[in-house]
């Protein structure tokens, strides 16, 4: 069903026939909040099964309390469910190497990404099969907004389910390979060859000739031949397509990605387009 009007009313609901509201016990929900709108998914682990997603545009500056708003009203999200994991878009997005990161010292490698003071809440994301931590903050009262309302709560930068799944189910590719994942007017940029991470960044697209001067500086700063390197790309964003276009024009081997290949999903969620939702979706399966 798609709905357009205000925030209270969801641009998109799907869910599988047998899904039941009550008792989600033992069903994970998932959240991705952006700058314009929040997504959700409820998974349930014990059938390793996506079976309902839901979309809200955001129209306020505060989107943590407009989220929470939503949240409370919306009778799949006010549910209790066995785990609750919270995707955000951080400020800023640092990663450390994990031998190397001391959490007394988060401001600091903030601070030294950013040039600027940092304040808010100051967080960080271990990912141990990759060797490193992304480090970032948030406002700290907006995530005490949403905090009050499930007491099993776990947060995520959104850049790290998209950096933990992406690389592992992608890195059977031959040579260079360049993960893109457009998430609202940020763009984030991974290049693995196998098994190892060779680059990460994040960058802001202002217009669609951002896409392709990025991909193509870090092609230069790698040393890798646009001819050669592979590119695979998602997004949640309606010019999409466009920004595929625009990397088309200097690079042959690119393709769309696909729904995270560990999870499985109800028909009825067929409707989503394979290439979105990528970072919410994996969150699943983040530890």
């Amino acid at each position: 069903m798609m709905v357009t009007g205000s925030n209270t009313t969801p641009m998109l609901r799907l869910a599988d026939p047998s899904f039941q509201v009550e008792g989600q016990l033992d069903s994970h929900l998932l959240i991705h909040l952006g700058i314009s709108q929040i997504s959700f998914a409820i998974y349930n682990a014990i059938s390793n099964n996506m079976v309902a997603y839901g979309r809200y545009s955001l129209t306020s500056e505060d989107v943590f309390a407009e989220a929470v708003g939503i949240l409370k009203l919306d009778e799949w999200t006010r549910q209790q469910f066995s785990q609750v994991r919270l995707l955000v878009q951080p400020n800023d997005f640092v990663l450390v190497p994990k031998d190397l990161f001391d959490p007394r010292e988060i401001s600091t490698y903030l601070n030294f990404h950013s040039f600027k003071n940092v304040s808010g809440s100051l967080l960080f994301d271990r990912m141990d099969q990759m060797g490193i931590v992304g480090v970032y903050h948030l406002p700290r009262s907006g995530l005490d907004t949403i905090n009050k309302l499930y007491n099993n709560l776990t947060v995520f930068a959104s850049p790290t389910p998209f950096l933990q799944l992406a690389m592992r189910e992608y890195n059977k590719l031959k040579g260079d390979t360049m993960l893109v994942l457009f998430d609202g007017k940020l763009m984030h940029v991974m290049v693995i060859n196998q098994t190892k991470l060779l680059y990460y960044n994040g960058f802001e697209v202002e217009a669609k000739q951002d896409v392709s001067y990025f991909t193509l500086a870090v092609c230069e700063q790698l040393s890798i031949s646009p001819e050669n390197a592979n590119i695979v790309a998602w997004g949640s964003t309606d010019d999409f397509e466009e920004r595929m276009t625009t990397i088309n024009y200097y690079f042959k081997n690119v393709q769309q990605g696909e729904r995270p290949l560990a999870l499985k999903f109800a028909p009825s969620l067929s409707t989503l387009p394979v290439f979105s939702e990528y970072p919410l979706f994996a969150s699943a399966l983040c530890e």
